[in-house]
């Protein structure tokens, strides 16, 4: 564990010299808005790299298919992820991993070599760049949200994002994401310690 703890440490410390950083959640919403301009409007055409590693697991071709002509009809975030909501039951996610961008173009805009997926409409084109692939590009047909948008956990300017949810969140072995030696060491002090401190 303390091996992997290094790695994953010394691989962001490696990033950072080379000028690479996560988005923080200020440059996501940022980004995300950038394309809330096209909200209401179809799209009428679509351009990707379809074998860049962004597309990793996703069916472009279905992508390809069931966005062109889907209106465009609502955007949110959670985390540093987005989902972008089309008609006719179609689901977007993107990613910004390390270097990703999301820009509105002119309706002309030519993909350059890292522009990977652009969605035009009649006045603009919206564009997702990623130099470095960390990124990622999610697509799902269905009548619901997809299962890889939920994941759980409350945002955290949600009222279900209070002290009872921390609780069961860092004490749950269980929970996917986490590893099961220092929750367990925080609920340990949690419950070692007088009901007066716990409550503060």
């Amino acid at each position: 564990m303390e091996r992997q703890d290094a790695r994953a440490t010394l691989f962001n410390l490696d990033l950072a010299r080379l000028g690479f950083k996560m988005p923080e959640l200020a440059e996501v919403e940022y980004f995300r808005r950038q394309w809330n301009a096209g909200i209401g409007n179809r799209v009428i055409k679509i351009a990707q790299h379809a074998d860049k590693r962004v597309f990793r697991g996703t069916d472009t071709r279905t992508l390809r298919r069931e966005l062109a002509g889907a209106r465009f009809l609502t955007s949110e975030a959670r985390g540093k992820r987005m989902l972008f909501r089309f008609s006719n039951e179609n689901w977007l996610g993107l990613h910004l991993g390390m270097s990703g961008k999301m820009q509105t173009a002119r309706p002309d805009f030519r993909p350059q070599k890292h522009d990977h997926l652009v969605l035009y409409q009649r006045e603009r084109a919206l564009v997702f760049t990623d130099a470095r692939q960390f990124g990622r590009v999610q697509f799902h047909h269905g009548k619901t949200a997809p299962a890889w948008w939920d994941n759980g956990v409350p945002e955290i300017v949600l009222a279900k994002f209070n002290r009872a949810f921390l609780d069961r969140f860092l004490c749950n072995r269980d929970f996917p994401g986490l590893a099961t030696g220092w929750p367990m060491k925080f609920c340990g002090v949690q419950k070692s310690r007088p009901q007066s401190l716990r409550a503060n």
